[in-house]
């Protein structure tokens, strides 16, 4: 009730605001104490909502729907709290909170701009208050479960513990540039909104890359596959926004200079928060689900963000169509070696890259709109990236030498001598390998390009460090770029299999098994000892049980070229419980028997209503034999507990969790795994060797660092209100 309350008046103080500063605020300045007052009760309003939430899931209230869908009573605390951004409505309310947040700072740093940033600042957040009226994370259940389900095991990791809410931060902060380019356009004035912005668009594009990696880290030491980007569309929908931030810092950087690039810089400043909520409409209207392993289905979201984004597509590209006109602006450069052209060749090759993955994350829309939906394969990302990176990483080598052409002497000699020989031991070292013809020339590209910023970084480090911005981040795509080729394209792999009585062997080391860990109802530990060259380790390996199907966690030793990557595929326990869940009608399979969940079966409480028991039945199959089969859970004076319903041959069956309304249920199995022939524990997994990956990560950190540098040095023409 108090959740509910709480978003209906944070909407209401919002509301209000928006009212205040349009009505009351033109006609009199004092009076915009009474509309920041309103801004105070909505930003108040949702951080109680938000401070419920996170009540309700500490202290297990499963009559909730959304605290039953995502966490459990043995969760742990940590996941617990991470817990509130583990479904879509809590995302929703987070991101709300974050953005109510940063309006803080928006409106102390607007001055005289206030009546016109804050009504459109807060309007922006109106899509958020239409999605939770849609989907409330406050909804009841009509039967108060036992348990919840628990959250998804692959969300149970650090990374995604603190992913969700660095991206949310990065898409709240991306709404004020688009903010000031509409305010720019209202009031028919570009010279100083560029100033203002820059700062903001250094913390999105920090937030989101930052966000964007740690995603990228949790694939590769989470999923097992060995890679850490597979071009999903719900993992390219956060890449676009990025792009278009990143080319629109790169543009602000050439307009402060030069006046140039206004009309871009506008269109950037609204195609990026455009593409947020493009890429909202694309993850979590369900229109994804059949090409995304990451898509949320389908809520009924699809008007509402539909008509949310074409609102906010017409609003910003109509406004500065109409205006395009009267807005003035200074040609880039008069030299095609200057500094200002080298920074525009950045902003021109990354969203040229927005373009091609929005795209192909599109292909399934466009597709389905022509005829069949199809989703396009990774290899279109990989095929037209390879040149466009191999141009970005020239223009990158080449940009320091538009700020040493001044100096002349042996000292640029001597730069460019050490450039050219990094380029030479890269080719050789390629060749070696025998890389192909377009990797050989980004790797050579790519390495250049790191020595001559390299050179440039430590140069200027002697004077301000936030000079050092743009070269730490070109160093950083440089080196991402350089691990992205050898430990994708150039990775090998071997496929093993021990037992409990035998082990295998591969890249000079031996594999054994040396146990299993029953760790909780749904997880198994297994510890392989791996020997080489008399450095023995243990590589823990984690088999965990969910309604998604088998997640299985991989084991990463790390070298300084390469990590070794076990990651296991199958294991073959005695006795081991399966946790499935069913809708009404459906059919699954364990072990060798076949399970139909048929309806639920409840028994009410003549005096006051509520409810004694459910029982789910269920027909069990094997070969030409079905009977039917009642597991419950029954209503005591200290709440609901299962009852479990044995079977003819031993078997176990336990209600776990259920939701009546939407006719689910989640149920434990216990005795129905089969074991091969001689009953001995088996491990399949697959070993790997990942040359130079700790590139991309540090790479991946040095471009955060570049943004931060970036953020650090532009906000400080915003220390003083203006």
């Amino acid at each position: 009730m108090l959740g509910n309350i709480s978003i209906l008046i944070s909407f209401g103080g919002a509301l209000l605001s928006v009212v205040l500063y349009i009505v009351i605020g033109r006609k009199e300045e004092r009076s915009l104490i009474s509309a920041r007052i309103a801004y105070y009760i909505f930003a108040g309003f949702i951080a109680i909502a938000v401070g419920y939430l996170f009540y309700l899931f500490l202290s297990n209230r499963f009559e909730y729907r959304y605290v039953y869908a995502y966490s459990s009573t043995d969760l742990p605390l940590f996941f617990k709290i991470s817990a509130l951004w583990g479904g879509q409505e809590g995302t929703f309310l987070l991101w709300l909170f974050i953005a109510a947040l940063l309006g803080f700072w928006v409106m102390y740093k607007s001055g005289k701009d206030e009546i016109l940033v804050m009504p459109i600042y807060i309007l922006t957040q109106f899509v958020l208050y239409l999605l939770l009226f849609v989907k409330n994370p406050f909804t009841l259940n009509s039967v108060i479960p036992p348990d919840g389900r628990g959250l998804n095991p692959l969300l149970q990791n650090f990374w995604m513990v603190i992913h969700p809410p660095i991206v949310f931060i990065g898409y709240a902060a991306l709404s004020i540039p688009f903010v000031y380019s509409i305010v720019a356009l209202i009031k028919n004035k570009y010279d100083s909104w560029v100033g203002k912005t820059m700062p903001w668009v250094a913390l999105s594009t920090m937030a989101l890359g930052l966000g964007i990696f740690l995603g990228a880290y949790w694939a590769y030491e989470t999923l097992g596959w060995g890679g850490f980007w597979g071009w999903d569309p719900v993992e390219n929908s956060s890449l676009v926004p990025w792009l278009f931030s990143a080319a629109l810092l790169h543009g602000m950087v050439v307009e402060k200079a030069q006046g140039a690039l206004r009309k871009t810089n506008l269109f950037l400043a609204s195609t990026a928060y455009v593409m947020v909520l493009y890429g909202t409409f694309l993850t979590r209207s369900g229109v994804l689900a059949d090409f995304s392993v990451h898509s949320f289905v389908d809520l009924g979201l699809n008007n509402y963000l539909l008509g949310s984004l074409g609102f906010f597509v017409i609003f910003s590209w109509g406004f500065l169509l109409f205006r395009s006109r009267k807005i003035d602006s200074a040609p880039i450069s008069k030299s095609y070696f200057s500094r200002d052209f080298f920074v525009y060749l950045t902003l021109l090759f990354l969203t040229l890259s927005g373009v091609i993955i929005l795209l192909g994350t599109s292909a399934p829309i466009i597709t389905g709109i022509l005829g069949k939906a199809a989703a396009i394969r990774s290899r279109y990302y990989i095929t037209t990236h390879i040149p466009l990176g191999i141009l970005m990483t020239v223009a990158m080598m080449l940009f320091p030498f538009s700020i040493w052409k001044f100096k002349r002497g042996s000292y640029l000699n001597k730069r460019i001598i050490a450039i050219i020989a990094s380029a030479v031991v890269s080719t050789i070292i390629g060749i070696i390998y025998r890389m192909e013809f377009m990797h050989l020339f980004l790797l050579v590209s790519s390495v250049a390009a790191a020595m001559a910023n390299g050179i440039l970084f430590f140069e200027r480090l002697k004077g301000d460090i936030g000079l050092t911005a743009g070269m730490t981040a070109h160093i950083g795509v440089a080196l991402l770029i350089i691990g992205s080729i050898s430990s994708t394209g150039y990775s090998d792999s071997n496929n093993l299999v021990v037992t409990s009585k035998g082990g295998d062997y591969a890249f000079g080391r031996d594999f054994s098994l040396r146990g299993v860990e029953h760790i909780k109802r749904n997880k198994d530990k297994i510890n392989l000892a791996v020997a080489e060259k008399g450095k023995d380790f243990i590589a823990e390996l984690d088999f965990t049980d969910s309604e998604a199907g088998m997640v299985r966690t991989p084991y990463i030793k790390k070298y300084p070229f390469y990590d070794l990557y076990i990651s296991p595929s199958q294991l073959d326990i005695p006795n081991k419980q399966v946790h499935l869940s069913f809708k009404k009608g459906e059919v699954k399979e364990v072990g060798n028997y076949r399970i139909e969940f048929i309806d639920f079966n409840a028994k009410m409480n003549a005096k006051d209503g509520g409810m004694n028991s459910v029982a789910a039945e269920l027909i069990l199959s094997y070969d030409d034999t079905s009977y039917t089969i009642f597991p419950k859970i029954e209503r005591h004076s200290d709440g609901f507990h299962s009852v479990p319903a044995h079977t003819d041959f031993g078997g176990v069956i336990h209600i776990t969790g259920l939701q009546a309304d939407n006719g689910e249920i989640a149920l434990a199995f216990e005795g129905f795994n089969t074991l091969d022939e001689e009953g001995q524990t088996t491990l399949y997994f697959q070993v790997s060797k990942k040359p130079l990956i700790n590139f991309v990560w540090f790479g991946a950190i040095l471009i955060v660092v570049g943004t931060l540098l970036s953020f650090r040095r532009r906000s400080i023409s915003l220390t003083s209100k203006e």
